[in-house]
């Protein structure tokens, strides 16, 4: 998953499965050491996430907040929706784009992994702000060099691929931002 990612998701897709983990049996694996060692960590997400009071966060925002790997998790099917719909030439199906997109979902709390680990030795919230910084540039930089390497071989330029993969991300923070919109207006009406 962090020496040629794109290429073994591919071949993993295309039948070469011997040499490689279970998607299903991994993402079970990384979310039971997430969750053991987020029991030892002295410092939540919401800690060092950007200040804004309980009243003016949206539903969405709210959850992810108190938790961030179960919606990371949750979040799956939507990105596995988008890259089906942004990288539709490469002519593979929506269940293959799922276990693309779980591949991919398991690198990235691999690297959240390793930023609550830190939380557990280290407690400086100014440090840590940096640190979750350089985490979440380090993740969305993976998610670009990952579908660069499993997209390349169905005729995608470089350009194309991010371009494409800006859309992917784009959308699916747009169908929170409409998702967060609505949980916000059915909690009002109530």
């Amino acid at each position: 998953l962090f020496t040629r990612p794109g290429h073994s998701i591919r071949d993993f897709i295309n039948g070469k499965r011997v040499k490689y983990f279970s998607f299903v049996t991994l993402l079970l694996i990384v979310l039971g050491v997430s969750l053991f060692v987020d029991e030892y960590s002295h410092v939540k997400l919401s800690d060092i996430m950007p200040d804004s009071s309980k009243e003016s966060m949206n539903a969405i925002e709210e959850f992810t907040k108190e938790h961030p790997k179960l919606a990371m998790f949750l979040a799956i099917p939507f990105y596995s929706v988008f890259t089906f719909i942004w990288f539709r030439k490469s002519k593979l199906n929506l269940s293959e784009h799922f276990v693309l997109n779980s591949y991919k979902t398991i690198a990235e709390s691999i690297i959240a992994l390793v930023f609550t680990i830190i939380t557990v030795i280290y407690t400086n919230q100014k440090g840590l702000i940096i640190i979750y910084s350089f985490v979440m540039i380090l993740s969305l930089v993976y998610s670009f060099w990952f579908y660069k390497q499993f997209f390349s071989a169905y005729g995608y330029s470089k350009i194309s691929i991010i371009f494409r993969s800006i859309g992917a991300i784009f959308s699916y923070m747009f169908l929170s931002f409409i998702l967060g919109i609505v949980l916000e207006i059915l909690k009002i009406g109530k």
